[in-house]
């Protein structure tokens, strides 16, 4: 790993949170129901936590389950080294399924702070879409990764470093089709993921040999296994509200 991709790492990762959905009334860490991973985006007029559609489409599935047996349930937005907080309460912008994308109104009391967290500044109007070839950082927190102890749980985010190798008009893929990925950090000896579950909904930033980065995308879906093929959605489809524009999406 090159240094700026540790410093890259340390800094984007503020940004990216684990989405984590528990019973109300069940305060086992271990009794985790699903989760996924989020980021959270500032633009010019808007505070937005962006993951994946059908991450929030299971949260919601899972909730309509428990209501029917008279139970409820809580979702969670975690940060580091903090209690988690509870986000049940806030409400969709906008939601696409093709996109696979889903966009969460943040609400002026949350401060990101408090769970050692920050917003990722960026404008959607001026983002460059990714090209083939870009390299991409993605920070998400695979469910295979999780474990708990007592009161804490330890979501584990997984960095991945690569470059795209294909582009379409709704999706760009994350590849490695030469099989010359590496683990080069591991301090504590975790298998690679055999499923990318509970990554859904990450960040992917382009990583600019210019020392800059763009927030370019949210990963929704993976292959399995180190080498890997790495879907992830365009984020140019998005307004700075934070609704998707329909007159820049493709016809079907």
């Amino acid at each position: 790993m090159r240094s700026e991709h540790q410093t890259w790492i340390e800094t984007l990762s503020r940004h990216a949170t684990p989405l984590l959905v528990y019973p109300r009334e069940d305060s086992a860490i271990d009794g985790c129901l699903t989760g996924g991973t989020g980021v959270l985006v500032q633009t010019p007029v808007n505070r937005l936590l962006i993951t994946a559609n059908h991450v929030a489409n299971e949260i919601e599935r899972i909730r309509d389950e428990h209501i029917i047996h008279g139970q409820h349930i809580v979702t969670l937005l975690c940060g580091t080294n903090a209690s988690p907080h509870e986000i049940s309460g806030w409400q969709i912008v906008d939601r696409d399924k093709r996109l696979d994308v889903c966009i969460f109104q943040v609400p002026e009391t949350f401060d990101p702070d408090e769970i050692n967290k920050s917003f990722y500044l960026t404008d959607f109007a001026v983002t460059r879409p990714a090209v083939e070839d870009d390299e991409v950082l993605i920070i998400g927190f695979p469910k295979e990764h999780r474990a708990g102890t007592g009161s804490v749980i330890n979501a584990r985010m997984l960095p991945i470093v690569d470059f795209v190798k294909s582009v379409s008009e709704t999706r760009f893929v994350v590849a490695d089709p030469d099989n010359q990925r590496q683990i080069v950090a591991n301090p504590v000896g975790l298998d690679f993921p055999d499923h990318m579950g509970g990554a859904s909904g990450a960040p992917a930033f382009r990583l600019s040999p210019a020392g800059t980065c763009e927030l370019i995308g949210i990963f929704i879906e993976g292959s399995d296994g180190l080498n890997g093929a790495y879907f992830c959605t365009h984020i140019r489809f998005f307004t700075n509200r934070g609704t998707i524009d329909s007159l820049l999406m493709p016809p079907y």
